[in-house]
């Protein structure tokens, strides 16, 4: 397991050395255990940072190895199907191929789907970035708690990590097989989920510097410069000049919103119902709990009555979405528990009188329901 900081740079030995089929199922099985390990609230932090440090260094590895394609460099060879490959077959790109004669079908004349190794290579990179997207949101939410865990060089904040995750999650949804109409690309669920969350831990930022009366606008755009063969400094190389960061400064809290529960509902949709080979401890009920609770956070904070009101029924509209049997007992009192947080949220805004102004004659009413579904706790003994 590596313990380089990933602000430094990596032996070039190491970047060189490719990155096969193999190690894909690695990558995998060690994701899958960092989720478990993030998930489970009892594990020790340092554990959590050291297996997400290892899995954001093996898909530095695996980007660094499949180049030719993120940058889009099979585009300009005339699709022809490569000759010789370093990679293994399962994983190598297959161009589309040539047609000779006249088109006659929208298939003849390029239109076509991608190959059945095109198809598994286009899966993977898509799903690579899903999962270097996440890890990164993992390591910096650990980190934002216990700094003290970062290595030399790496930041102690939970921030850059998450831009850096933004970064992933935008190259990932530009990738030429996914921006190229002749391709055929799979919808990834963790993508859009993740890219979501940590689009909402943001907007819990934003707030914060707004609270404090610092720049918020800043937020987005903020940037550090990063070792060049680093893992962060590869994301900063490989990602579009124009950042997604920019258009996202100039919105407002509610653009954000939305453009996050957008994307929620998007990976909802390509959600799994079943825990599978690689997602084992998958919980669907788990996943759309963990949606819920974490935009209900900042649904909290929200400075307007009307739009905490108008994404606290977002939340609940994503709580419908869990069957009753399909949860175990902890997850069913989680529900109770954050449908009783949404209730008052919602009929605060109707008929309660209040405004965005200040409080109005109906006040006492909204606080009297605030109070009954938040009960102070009784003074010990």
């Amino acid at each position: 397991m590596s313990t380089t900081s990933l602000a430094q740079s990596r032996p070039a030995k190491i970047l060189r050395a490719g990155f096969s089929h193999n190690d894909w199922l690695g990558l995998k099985a060690l994701f899958a255990k960092a989720v478990g390990l993030f998930n489970d609230g009892e594990s020790k932090t340092e554990d959590v940072v050291a297996l997400t440090r290892a899995v954001i260094h093996q898909c530095h590895r695996a980007l660094l190895s499949h180049l030719d394609i993120i940058l889009g460099a099979s585009e300009n060879r005339e699709r022809q199907p490569s000759k010789a490959s370093s990679r293994s077959p399962d994983q190598q790109f297959l161009c589309l191929p040539e047609h000779h004669g006249s088109p006659t079908t929208p298939r003849d004349q390029g239109w076509t789907t991608c190959s059945e190794n095109e198809s598994k290579t286009n899966d993977f990179l898509g799903e690579l970035h899903g999962i270097l997207g996440t890890a990164l949101f993992f390591f910096g939410k650990t980190i934002g708690k216990n700094g003290s865990l970062a290595l030399p060089g790496e930041p102690d904040t939970a921030l850059p990590y998450w831009l850096s995750a933004l970064d992933v999650f935008e190259s990932g949804y530009n990738l030429p097989p996914r921006t190229n109409a002749s391709y055929s690309c799979r919808e990834h669920w963790l993508l859009a989920v993740s890219d979501s969350r940590v689009l909402i831990a943001l907007i819990g930022q934003f707030i914060t510097e707004k609270e404090n009366r610092r720049g918020a606008g800043e937020l987005f755009t903020r940037d550090s410069k990063w070792a060049r063969n680093s893992p962060l400094g590869t994301i900063v190389a490989l990602r579009p000049p124009p950042t997604q960061r920019m258009a996202l400064s100039l919105m407002t809290l509610s653009e954000l919103m939305l453009i996050a529960t957008d994307q929620f509902m998007r990976g909802i949709l390509h959600m799994p119902h079943h825990a599978s080979v690689d997602f084992p401890q998958f919980s669907r009920a788990g996943e759309l709990l963990t949606i819920a609770t974490e935009v209900l956070e900042v649904v909290e904070r929200l400075p307007s009555l009307e739009e905490r009101r108008r994404w606290a029924t977002w939340v609940q509209s994503v709580l419908n979405l869990i069957k009753p049997e399909m949860t175990t007992e902890g997850e069913a009192e989680r529900c109770a528990l954050t449908r009783l947080r949404c209730t008052p949220l919602v009929q605060l805004a109707h008929g309660t009188g209040v405004t965005d102004d200040g409080p109005t004659s109906s006040t006492h009413d909204a606080e009297l329901l605030m109070a009954a579904a938040f009960p102070l706790p009784l003074p010990c003994p």
